[in-house]
């Protein structure tokens, strides 16, 4: 972490002289105060501009968030406005999104989102520290985990840099699927799906039946996978889920006895609106 702390500090003033593009006078007026160290004075000049959608002021705002220039050190304020300003296709922001996620500053620490974000910044801003940082992203990284990876920052550029970042830390029933059936990243799958099986969601309630059944990712519980398939059916996956069902009873690993019992604990779960199941 000393090594990877060192690393992303040395972009610091680099990125600080290099964000450009399409400012008016008011963000020239407040880069004169950040550069002259009246961070209060960058404030007043940035934060309407910000508001308005000027990625460049919601990039310098982020900027003072993470520092505390003017205002109070705030990590979570500043990937918001980092955030917004990466959308936007500002590669400075995706840069420090990137550092953001690696530190886990403001973010849950994840390489995943990390790399995407870095890989964005590094298509659209050449630059070695750039690039030494995705390096020190992959060494942290299994190669199912950098798939994902790369996958989300193509489906990223397709959209136009938008919604990209389902974490905001939301979970995704695509990148759970997809961390399930081709990656075979249960942490991530499970991370993904079941806050959403929890939601009544049937897609992921049937990959989280499938989880238990074959103890991907979790302690195998043919009980608990019963449970999760019977709900999904309930909630729509009219193939799948009685599919997972046949499964579940031909290998004759729970008597009747249990059986039902699971049926009670699926009402059970929907009573309780499938939280702690």
């Amino acid at each position: 972490m000393k090594k990877l702390t060192a690393i992303l500090c040395l972009t610091i003033a680099a990125l600080l002289g290099s964000a450009g593009g399409g400012w008016g006078a008011d963000f020239q007026k407040g880069l004169d105060a950040y550069r002259g160290n009246d961070f209060a004075a960058a404030l007043r000049e940035w934060k309407p501009l910000a508001e308005r959608g000027d990625a460049s002021a919601q990039y310098y705002l982020g900027v003072l968030y993470e520092n505390g220039g003017s205002v109070p050190q705030d990590h979570k304020t500043a990937v918001k406005w980092y955030r917004l300003a990466a959308e936007q296709g500002n590669a400075n922001a995706q840069f420090k999104l990137s550092m953001m996620y690696a530190l886990g500053r403001g973010v849950i620490l994840d390489w995943i989102y990390a790399h995407m974000w870095g890989n964005l910044a590094a298509s659209n801003k050449k630059d070695k520290k750039l690039s030494r940082l995705l390096d020190l992203a992959v060494t942290q990284m299994n190669p199912s985990q950098l798939e994902i990876a790369q996958k989300l920052a193509r489906e990223c550029v397709r959209n136009e840099y938008r919604g990209c970042d389902n974490k905001k830390n939301k979970p995704n029933i695509q990148t759970g699927i997809w961390a399930y059936t081709t990656s075979k990243d249960y942490v991530t799958a499970l991370r993904n799906l079941k806050p959403l099986a929890e939601e009544g969601n049937a897609r992921a309630q049937y990959y989280l039946g499938r989880m238990y059944a074959f103890g991907n990712g979790v302690q195998k519980d043919s009980v608990r996978a019963y449970m999760w398939a019977d709900l999904s059916e309930i909630n729509g996956e009219k193939y799948k889920g009685p599919r997972l069902i046949n499964l579940l009873e031909k290998r004759k690993e729970m008597t009747p006895a249990q059986i039902e019992k699971t049926l009670d604990l699926s009402d059970e779960c929907i009573r309780k609106k499938y939280k702690g199941c």
